[in-house]
């Protein structure tokens, strides 16, 4: 990337996370909760951002699935902003009717 990199933030996130559990051929189908990189000279710090919910049957989404416990638009909400130098107002419009979802800001400086 030679001089862009210290201007750029990669992410790198599923749309679909795949089952906790194989299926009748011990496969696995897609699933709910998925994960997510984010990398770039702006990153407060290399972390691991998560709230590990586990693998018993209780902890399972509909019984199968890893349970999600972040929106996605949180962490690019977060990754938008301190690329390009928004504030939370600004970030919000990226993700209309994300209101609600807090971006988390912190991952970037």
């Amino acid at each position: 990337m030679g001089d862009a990199w210290s201007n750029t933030t990669v992410v790198v996130m599923t749309e679909f996370g795949r089952t906790a559990r194989p299926n009748g051929t011990r496969g696995t189908d897609h699933g709910t909760a998925g994960a997510g990189f984010v990398l770039g000279p702006k990153l407060a710090r290399s972390t691991v951002v998560a709230d590990w919910p586990g693998l018993s049957d209780r902890s399972l989404y509909e019984g199968r699935d890893l349970n999600p416990t972040l929106d996605t638009r949180a962490v690019l909400k977060g990754a938008i902003a301190a690329t390009f130098d928004l504030n939370a107002a600004q970030a919000d419009r990226v993700f209309p009717g994300s209101d609600g979802v807090k971006g988390l800001y912190a991952i970037m400086r």
